[in-house]
This record gives structure tokens, C-alpha cells and sequence, in this order.
């Protein structure tokens, strides 16, 4: 069986715990690779195809900037940066949670 873990390093302690449920285990953070069983782990970052994922860039949007995922601390304090340096309209950026639940405004 395969695990791809995509929440790390936030979740690293728990997919430790958890790492003998695989034969073998992805993760999206290469600094994690060496924390797990040795040869147990490999790098897989995110991707997606352009083919299947393309979406072109409309003239109109309801929002500026908009990131599906889990708000993390760090990934709010980047994303105020971004909002700042960027002349983002102040509201009109937020994450959505990953089941649509948590909505966080940046302003």
C-alpha cells in the first residue's frame, strides 16, 4: 500500500506514528524524506497537468487572490505578505478550508 502525505511537515509527528500502515510513503516535503524509516520515504511534490487543470485568465473576477487549503500560520503570515506587496484590494482575498468550512479573510 502507498501513502501520499501532503500535510507535512504539519502534520509529521502523526505521519510518523503512522508510516508502518505503508510499504511505501510519498510526501510534498522533501525535509521530512529523512525523518521517516529509511527507504521508506520519497519526495513527491504537487502537480497538475496543464491538459487536464487549464483554466485561462478571465478579464473579471469576484476575488483577488484566493488559496484553497488549510490556513496554517505560516501560510497566512506569507499570504498577508503577498496581499501587501502586491496592492491587494483589503477583504478581497481568503483561503478556503479544505471541506469549504473555515473561511479566512486577509485583509
Amino acid at each position: 500500500m502507498v501513502g501520499w502525505l501532503t500535510k507535512d511537515p504539519y502534520e509529521l509527528h502523526t505521519n510518523l506514528q503512522n508510516q508502518d500502515l505503508y510499504d511505501v510513503v510519498f510526501t510534498t516535503e522533501r525535509s521530512a524524506v529523512p525523518r521517516c524509516q529509511p527507504g521508506k520515504a520519497k519526495f513527491l511534490p504537487m502537480r497538475a497537468s496543464k491538459s487536464l487543470c487549464y483554466y485561462p485568465v478571465r478579464d473579471s473576477c469576484m476575488y483577488d487572490v484566493c488559496i484553497a487549503g488549510t490556513a496554517w500560520p505560516e501560510r497566512v503570515d506569507w499570504f498577508r505578505k503577498l496581499v501587501k506587496s502586491y496592492r491587494v484590494s483589503s477583504g478581497n482575498s481568503f483561503f478556503i478550508g479544505p471541506r469549504g468550512d473555515s473561511t479566512v479573510y486577509i485583509s
